[in-house]
Formats: structure tokens, C-alpha cells, sequence
């Protein structure tokens, strides 16, 4: 690349003025330079191979089929830019044949929002896409099942040994509501409903809490072998309305404490069995709320091969969750989906989306609704 000379004033000259450049002009030199960037990347590739002696593949020449000695990454004709990681079956190395390429730089400009590449990264065959998760260590949908299914039955098992206790043990643990006025009578009598059925409550809130959490790991890893990374926002623990809403009916089921005050220690007693699975389960949800605990970690990520994966989160595009359901959406209300089109077709038209909708300005406004629980 050459660069003019810079023409400096001679002494007793001043320098023209000149307008600071506009952040629309700041945008399009740095696009500019990240095609160049990528344009020298390129050759720096294409040099370094010759200096190795390794050879580029004839995509033409299909007299050899596919083999654990093909290159980690393939170029396909008409598709410059598709993915695809080598067979899962293929032991670590380099590559006789080939070498390994360097991902392509993103060529637009970065948002808060969209980060990354654009929709020609996006991975559209599915069997290319399961085989990226399967090198990459991605955990299947029968194990993310089973783990969910055995965690939600442990946890609602236990959750009811606190509901059976209160029921095998009504009469030494709740009080006699015998009181002279009506309403201390039904004040008494709806705090023992309420602490008899709070259990139950935090049983429905492991199962619909733990359901989610299978949805939004098995939407995040079908999208990561597309090349599509999404970034959750939730609401808090302490800041979630089934939380709030559960803790308040557990507040409420505290009254059997006041009415049973002359026999406190005894009644807390016989309800500490009671508090033990409460307790834990706050516990657990509370310190596993987010579910980015759940996803795959870098270790595992770049346990099978870590080249591999270096170039798989290279080629990767990076999205906000809202920005995917509002692209969703704008795809729904306009054109639709494609009928018959895979999971990988679906994914890049929903990226298209997107990006037609940045272009048109109407994603400059969109925030995260951290409270907004409806899958796509």
C-alpha cells in the first residue's frame, strides 16, 4: 500500500483549516481499511503456505475423496466464505494436504448490537453444522435432555419432601386459628395455606425455570454451528416477577410463626426439616440464574482441537437476543420463511433480516427487555 507524501507548510505559510471529519466519513475509511486489512491477510496466507511447501486443494480434482488428511477448513466453489471444521473422526495435526487458512476480518462496521461478520458467514447446510458442534464438543440435545430431566426431578422430589413434612405434621406445626375475631381467624388460616403450598409453588418454578433453560442451550448451540453466537439478557435473580412473586407468598406463609408465638422455638423446630430443600433450591437458582452458566465453557469449547475452534469463533457473527427476535418478527410480518428450507436457510434469512433493518435505521432504538420471556 503506498501513502501519499505529506505536503508540510514552508515557514511564514499557515495551514489551510480544515472540518474535522463526521462520524458517517469515520465509518466508511474504517470499512475501507478493513477490506484492505483483509486483502493483506490474504496474501500474507497465500506467502506463507509457498514458504511451508503446503499445497492448496484443487476444489476440480474430486479423484480423492474426503479423508482425516483433508484440510481442517474448505473454501466450497460459489460459497467462498461457508465454514466447515474437518471430520470429528480425524486425529490432531496439520494437514498434509492443505493448510490451515486464516478466518477473513469482518468487513462492516461493528454496533453494540451486531458484531462480527454478516450473513455470508452464516453456515446454511445442516450436516455441516452438526459436524461443527460435534469437533467443537458441543453437548447433543439427548444429553442437554437427560440433564435437564433428572435435575428437575431431583429438585422437585426434594422440593416435596417440605410439603409432605407440613402435611404429616399439620397439628404440631400449624396453629389452631381459634381466635374470637374473623379476620386474625382468616389471616391465620390463609398464612397456613400459604406456607403448606409454597413448596408446590417452588416446584413449578424449578420445572418452568429448568424448561427455558433446555430452550435457550438448545437455541444457542443449534445457532453456534451456524457460525451465529447470541448473547442473553435476563432479569436477575432478585429482580425476576415469578422470584418476587414467590418470595412474597413465602412471606406470607411466615404468619404461622405470629400465631403461634407462645411456642416459637418449638414450631421453628419442627419446621427446620421444612427449610432445608427451601433454602437450597433459592440457593441453587439464585447462584445458576443466568443461563450462560449452563453453556459450553472455553475449556471444553477448545478441548477437541483448539485451531479448530480459533477459526470457528473467527468466522463467527455475534448477536444481541432482541436484535434475533426482532428480526424474527420483521421476517414473520414481511416475506416469511421459505417453506421446506432448513434450519441453516431459516437461520440466514433471519440474519438478512437484520441487516436490512439496520440499514433502514430501525434498529438504532432497540433495548433489551430483560423481562421479556417468549421464545421465537
Amino acid at each position: 500500500l503506498s501513502v501519499p507524501p505529506v505536503q508540510r507548510p514552508h515557514a511564514g505559510q499557515v495551514a489551510p483549516a480544515t472540518d474535522p471529519p463526521s462520524l458517517k466519513d469515520l465509518q466508511e475509511e474504517e470499512a475501507r481499511l478493513l477490506k484492505q486489512l483483509q486483502h493483506i491477510q490474504r496474501t500474507k496466507t497465500a506467502l506463507i503456505s509457498r514458504a511451508t511447501n503446503f499445497q492448496e486443494i484443487d476444489e476440480e480434482d474430486s479423484s480423492c475423496p474426503e479423508s482425516p488428511e483433508t484440510p481442517l477448513l474448505q473454501e466450497k466453489a460459489g460459497q467462498p466464505r461457508t465454514v466447515r471444521l474437518r471430520s470429528a473422526d480425524a486425529a490432531p495435526g496439520t494437514s498434509l494436504r492443505g493448510f490451515r487458512t486464516l478466518p477473513p476480518l469482518p468487513n462492516r462496521v461493528a454496533s453494540q448490537h451486531f458484531q462480527g461478520h454478516g450473513s455470508d458467514m452464516v453456515v446454511i447446510e445442516d450436516g455441516i453444522a452438526a459436524q461443527n458442534n460435534e469437533i467443537l464438543n458441543v453437548p447433543s440435545i439427548r444429553d442437554s435432555f437427560a440433564f435437564s430431566v433428572v435435575f428437575t426431578l431431583g429438585y422437585t422430589i426434594y422440593l416435596l419432601t417440605a410439603w409432605w413434612k407440613c402435611t404429616s405434621d399439620w397439628d404440631e406445626i400449624f396453629p389452631k386459628c381459634e381466635q374470637t375475631n374473623t379476620l386474625v381467624v382468616k389471616a391465620c388460616e390463609g398464612s397456613c395455606i400459604l406456607f403448606w403450598t409454597a413448596p408446590i409453588c417452588y416446584c413449578a418454578l424449578v420445572v418452568i425455570y429448568l424448561y427455558q433453560d433446555m430452550l435457550c442451550c438448545e437455541l444457542y448451540y443449534a445457532m453456534l454451528g451456524h457460525n451465529v453466537m447470541i448473547d442473553y439478557e435476563h432479569a436477575s435473580f432478585f429482580q425476576s416477577y415469578p422470584v418476587l412473586f414467590l418470595f412474597l407468598w413465602q412471606f406470607g406463609g411466615l404468619g404461622i410463626y405470629i400465631f403461634n408465638w407462645d411456642h416459637f422455638f418449638v414450631c421453628f423446630m419442627r419446621t427446620l426439616p421444612y427449610w432445608i430443600p427451601i433454602v437450597s433450591a433459592s440457593s441453587m437458582l439464585c447462584c445458576t440464574w443466568d443461563v450462560e452458566y449452563r453453556l459450553i465453557t472455553l475449556s471444553n469449547y477448545v478441548s477437541r482441537n483448539f485451531e479448530d475452534a480459533l477459526h470457528h469463533v473467527g468466522s463467527c457473527l455475534f448477536l444481541r437476543d432482541y436484535i434475533v427476535k426482532a428480526g424474527l418478527r420483521s421476517l414473520q410480518r414481511g416475506r416469511g420463511f421459505r417453506t421446506k428450507a432448513g434450519m441453516g436457510i431459516s437461520i440466514q434469512d433471519i440474519v438478512q433480516e437484520i441487516e436490512n433493518l439496520e440499514t433502514q435505521g430501525k434498529l438504532k432504538d432497540a433495548k433489551p427487555d430483560i423481562h421479556d420471556n417468549h421464545f421465537w
